[in-house]
């Protein structure tokens, strides 16, 4: 389950390893998209899921900005799901749109500083990661900015397409193919080291904003009642998995880095820290629950 639109990089990422998931496992994993309320649509119905091992929920990071962002949450990110493992994390990329007249990091700044309020930046949804990222930036670049929420990452992607948002912070993955065509112009990514697929694109912290961070992960949840060995059994085909060499490398061509867990309960400790850190972020940047 992908609680995401198609074509994001969340998408991009279980498509890919849902084949390579199929052949370790012999049979087929179907993909299957249900975006909407910030991932909490997907996340519902596996929750309620049947806990056999064949219902698997695509998490990200939004999952744990959600008990920040919406008071009536139908299930508990923590509690009713059991955690496998990660999978990749993602970097994001500051692009806008080629009609804007900056090829810098420092020539964006200038200009957004000479127009407050007048550029929008648009992003998957309110607590999403190219959302998170974009409240970031604002903050360490001192800028004022319009956030454009959308249902889906790639929604956005397209009104950038379009000419009807200047500015966006999308997943490489899902940035890449569009920026090498020309459609949109990259300036810089949001990870602290250059990322291996980009390696002459800059950082935003080389970039005039030292120490500027932000990447999201990945990873795969189960419904609670998942018994032991079947999410051992996950996890280590999930590790030998992304573990391959052939599969790194395409992951990271994708924009990706892989990143997956020692043990289920490594990455069960991470969720509860993500949804501490995703509060005190939210809270930071004015956003509050609905």
């Amino acid at each position: 389950m992908v609680a995401a639109a198609p074509g994001g990089g969340p998408d991009i990422t279980a498509r890919f390893l849902a084949l390579k998931f199929s052949r370790a496992l012999g049979q087929q994993i179907v993909v299957d998209n249900r975006a909407g309320a910030n991932g909490a649509i997907g996340a519902e119905i596996v929750a309620k899921a049947v806990g056999d091992g064949h219902t698997w929920l695509l998490a990200t990071g939004q999952h744990t900005t959600n008990p920040s962002l919406q008071k009536n949450l139908s299930y508990d990110i923590v509690k009713d799901f059991t955690a496998v493992s990660l999978l990749v994390a993602n970097t994001y990329y500051l692009v806008v749109h080629p009609s804007l007249p900056v090829k810098s990091v420092r020539a964006f700044v200038a200009l957004a500083r000479a127009q407050p309020g007048k550029l929008n930046f648009g992003s998957g949804g309110v607590g999403s990661a190219s959302h998170l990222a974009g409240e970031m930036f604002k903050v360490a670049a001192k800028v004022d900015m319009v956030h454009v929420p959308y249902k889906g990452a790639s929604l956005a992607v397209t009104d950038l397409l379009g000419g009807h948002l200047e500015v966006m912070f999308p997943a490489i993955a899902s940035a890449l193919p569009l920026m090498q065509s020309g459609r949109i112009r990259g300036l810089a990514v949001t990870s602290p080291r250059r990322h291996p697929a980009l390696p002459e694109v800059p950082t935003i912290s080389e970039s005039g904003l030292p120490g500027f961070d932000f990447r999201s992960w990945v990873g795969i949840l189960v419904p609670a009642a998942t018994p032991k060995e079947i999410v051992r059994r996950i996890h280590a085909v999930i590790i030998e998995t992304v573990g391959q060499r052939e599969n790194r490398e395409a992951l990271i061509a994708q924009g990706t880095e892989p990143w997956t867990s020692a043990s289920p309960e490594e990455f069960a400790e991470f969720i509860r820290g993500e949804v501490v850190r995703f509060s005190q972020l939210l809270k930071a940047s004015g956003v509050k629950p609905k």
